[in-house]
Protein backbone atom coordinates (compact mmCIF):
# COMPACT_ATOMS: atom_id res chain seq x y z
CA UNK A 1 0.00 0.00 0.00
CA UNK A 2 1.21 3.50 -0.86
CA UNK A 3 0.27 6.15 1.62
CA UNK A 4 0.86 9.88 0.99
CA UNK A 5 0.88 12.70 3.03
CA UNK A 6 1.26 16.09 2.33
CA UNK A 7 0.06 18.72 -0.26
CA UNK A 8 -0.44 18.55 -4.13
CA UNK A 9 3.36 17.76 -5.01
CA UNK A 10 3.72 15.30 -2.61
CA UNK A 11 0.03 13.91 -3.79
CA UNK A 12 1.07 14.02 -7.65
CA UNK A 13 4.12 12.27 -7.13
CA UNK A 14 2.46 9.25 -4.87
CA UNK A 15 0.11 9.07 -7.98
CA UNK A 16 2.78 8.64 -10.30
CA UNK A 17 4.49 6.02 -8.27
CA UNK A 18 1.09 4.37 -8.18
CA UNK A 19 0.73 3.97 -11.70
CA UNK A 20 4.02 2.01 -12.44
CA UNK A 21 5.51 1.15 -15.90
CA UNK A 22 7.36 -1.97 -17.08
CA UNK A 23 10.89 -0.58 -15.94
CA UNK A 24 9.67 1.70 -13.48
CA UNK A 25 11.68 4.68 -14.57
CA UNK A 26 10.05 8.37 -15.02
CA UNK A 27 11.02 8.41 -18.69
CA UNK A 28 8.47 5.64 -19.39
CA UNK A 29 5.70 7.26 -17.53
CA UNK A 30 6.72 10.48 -19.27
CA UNK A 31 6.98 8.62 -22.42
CA UNK A 32 3.51 7.56 -22.29
CA UNK A 33 1.73 10.62 -21.14
CA UNK A 34 3.35 12.60 -23.81
CA UNK A 35 1.23 10.39 -26.08
CA UNK A 36 -1.83 11.90 -24.62
CA UNK A 37 -3.26 8.14 -24.55
CA UNK A 38 -4.73 6.57 -22.27
CA UNK A 39 -2.94 3.46 -21.03
CA UNK A 40 -2.91 0.59 -18.48
CA UNK A 41 -0.48 0.87 -15.52
CA UNK A 42 2.30 -2.23 -15.41
CA UNK A 43 1.26 -2.60 -11.75
CA UNK A 44 -0.69 -0.39 -9.53
CA UNK A 45 -0.32 0.45 -5.70
CA UNK A 46 -3.14 1.58 -3.80
CA UNK A 47 -2.95 5.04 -2.45
CA UNK A 48 -4.27 7.05 0.61
CA UNK A 49 -4.20 10.88 -0.07
CA UNK A 50 -5.46 13.90 2.36
CA UNK A 51 -6.25 17.37 1.03
CA UNK A 52 -7.68 16.11 -2.47
CA UNK A 53 -10.65 14.84 -0.67
CA UNK A 54 -11.82 18.35 -0.20
CA UNK A 55 -12.17 19.87 -3.53
CA UNK A 56 -12.63 17.65 -6.05
CA UNK A 57 -15.20 15.30 -7.68
CA UNK A 58 -18.63 13.53 -6.51
CA UNK A 59 -16.47 10.96 -4.69
CA UNK A 60 -14.70 13.89 -2.87
CA UNK A 61 -11.09 13.12 -4.61
CA UNK A 62 -8.67 13.81 -7.18
CA UNK A 63 -8.05 11.31 -9.66
CA UNK A 64 -5.45 14.02 -11.70
CA UNK A 65 -1.97 14.37 -11.12
CA UNK A 66 0.39 16.88 -12.39
CA UNK A 67 3.58 15.36 -13.70
CA UNK A 68 6.35 17.86 -14.25
CA UNK A 69 9.99 17.05 -16.89
CA UNK A 70 11.46 20.19 -16.20
CA UNK A 71 14.87 18.83 -17.94
CA UNK A 72 12.24 18.78 -20.75
CA UNK A 73 10.29 22.11 -20.02
CA UNK A 74 7.30 20.02 -20.71
CA UNK A 75 3.82 19.36 -18.15
CA UNK A 76 1.72 16.36 -18.34
CA UNK A 77 -1.52 15.63 -16.77
CA UNK A 78 -1.99 12.13 -15.33
CA UNK A 79 -5.34 10.69 -15.20
CA UNK A 80 -6.45 6.95 -14.91
CA UNK A 81 -8.87 4.94 -13.53
CA UNK A 82 -6.36 3.58 -11.31
CA UNK A 83 -5.32 7.10 -9.88
CA UNK A 84 -8.82 7.49 -7.73
CA UNK A 85 -7.59 7.13 -4.48
CA UNK A 86 -9.23 4.17 -2.48
CA UNK A 87 -9.65 6.69 0.49
CA UNK A 88 -8.94 10.40 1.76
CA UNK A 89 -8.12 11.74 5.70
CA UNK A 90 -7.95 14.92 6.66
CA UNK A 91 -7.35 16.36 9.63
CA UNK A 92 -7.61 20.38 10.22
CA UNK A 93 -5.52 19.97 14.02
CA UNK A 94 -2.46 19.34 11.77
CA UNK A 95 -2.43 22.68 10.10
CA UNK A 96 -2.67 24.19 14.07
CA UNK A 97 1.66 24.16 14.28
CA UNK A 98 1.56 25.97 10.84
CA UNK A 99 2.84 29.99 10.49
CA UNK A 100 -0.06 32.40 9.50
CA UNK A 101 1.65 32.54 6.16
CA UNK A 102 1.50 28.88 5.29
CA UNK A 103 -2.09 29.05 6.94
CA UNK A 104 -3.33 31.88 4.96
CA UNK A 105 -1.97 30.19 1.60
CA UNK A 106 -3.46 27.00 2.37
CA UNK A 107 -7.31 29.03 3.07
CA UNK A 108 -6.59 30.94 0.15
CA UNK A 109 -5.80 28.20 -2.10
CA UNK A 110 -8.79 25.90 -0.83
CA UNK A 111 -10.96 29.13 -1.64
CA UNK A 112 -9.94 29.34 -4.95
CA UNK A 113 -10.58 26.11 -5.95
CA UNK A 114 -14.36 26.42 -4.64
CA UNK A 115 -14.85 29.15 -6.45
CA UNK A 116 -13.58 27.70 -9.53
CA UNK A 117 -15.97 24.54 -9.34
CA UNK A 118 -18.51 27.59 -9.15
Amino acid sequence: MLIAVGGGSVLDTAKSLMVRTGDGSFEALVDLLSTGKPFVPHRVKLADRGADNRRHGERGHAPWATIWHRAAGKKYSLHLAQTWPEAALVDPALTLSLPAGATLAAGLDALSHALESI
